[in-house]
């Protein structure tokens, strides 16, 4: 198998790691990074906030503000710490429009999970495999959806 086929065979795994540690650090530390076009009066923020990734999509606060930055600050999780679903809209298109989604990063760690562990077992799954996977799903949509 060439190099390059064995990477991507471990990239889905390599996700589900990454999402896991970044779960774990949102739980004590609240970060983001920011990306904006240098001429743009946008700027995009992709983040993490109490168990929880977000995107933003608001205007440009501060115009002398590099076009790619990382800003983090210490926030105790004093809610639950499995995150929540969330999205926020200006409500009137004026000149300072912006949105922003909340989701749990477990509930995308269950998502990527069995393409992680799929990849790596060619996706022979057994049965225990399927039931166990829907109990986590119907516990997750118990718990987000109450």
């Amino acid at each position: 198998m060439p190099a390059s086929c064995r990477l991507l065979l471990w990239a889905p795994a390599a996700v589900v790691v990454l999402l896991a540690l970044a779960w774990v650090v949102s739980l004590a530390v609240t970060y983001s990074i920011g990306f904006a076009a240098p001429q743009s009066p946008w700027q995009y923020e992709l983040g993490s906030y109490r168990g929880s990734l977000f995107v933003n999509y608001h205007p440009r606060y501060r115009t002398h503000v590099r076009p790619v930055h990382f800003y983090w600050f210490n926030d105790r999780v004093t809610e639950s710490p499995f995150g929540r679903f969330a999205s926020n809209r200006s409500p009137r298109p004026g000149p300072s429009p912006f949105w922003q989604i909340h989701a749990p990063f477990l509930v995308l760690i269950t998502v990527a999970f069995p393409l992680a562990i799929g990849a790596l077992n060619s996706f022979r799954f057994r049965i225990w495999h399927y039931l166990a996977y829907t109990a986590l799903c119907g516990l997750e949509l118990a718990y987000y959806l109450r």
